[in-house]
């Protein structure tokens, strides 16, 4: 069985310091393109973060 080799454990604070955040505003413009905010489909967001405040815009 192979070995999962972690190559992120070390520096996983540095990164959570100087990831990018984004304005709460993007999440609007982008939510206010369409006329229903149902469904969000994330498709190469990385980690999630843009997913996540994406999805504080969705109707339920």
């Amino acid at each position: 069985m192979h070995v999962f080799k972690d190559n992120f454990s070390k520096q996983s604070d540095i990164y959570l310091k100087h990831r990018p955040n984004y304005p709460s505003g993007l999440f609007a413009f982008l939510a206010g393109l369409t006329d229903k905010q149902e469904l969000a489909w994330d498709c190469g967001t990385g980690n999630g973060q843009a997913a996540f405040s994406l999805a504080a815009f969705l109707i339920a």
